[in-house]
């Protein structure tokens, strides 16, 4: 709630609210060729991504029937972010190469 984004903003700068569209499980569906195509990148060899017990893809494998779903929720969230703020600006449709999204005005 509103407290919580109070506190929040004065600790994390540029901190982006996000209004949810649609279920959890929509989104899971809407962000699946992301993460399909190789889009999504992890990093190989940390606790929080391959924990056997309670890592991310631990969790992404379990969803939606696992006690917590946090990361799913907001791996979702950040995939349909990017896709309607950058992606259609980081490809150039003259077959060129990507540019780096940060840098694009």
């Amino acid at each position: 709630g509103p407290a919580i984004v109070s506190s929040l903003r004065r600790v994390v700068q540029g901190l982006l609210l996000v209004e949810p569209r649609g279920s959890k499980i929509e989104r899971a569906h809407a962000s699946a060729p992301a993460i399909h195509a190789g889009n999504v990148w992890l990093p190989s060899n940390e606790d929080w991504v391959d924990n056997a017990k309670d890592g991310f893809i631990v969790e992404c494998g379990d969803f939606p029937n696992a006690a917590n779903d946090d990361q799913v929720d907001c791996i979702t969230h950040a995939i349909m972010w990017w896709g309607d703020n950058y992606a259609s600006q980081a490809m150039n449709l003259d077959g060129g190469e990507r540019e780096n999204p940060a840098t694009i005005d």
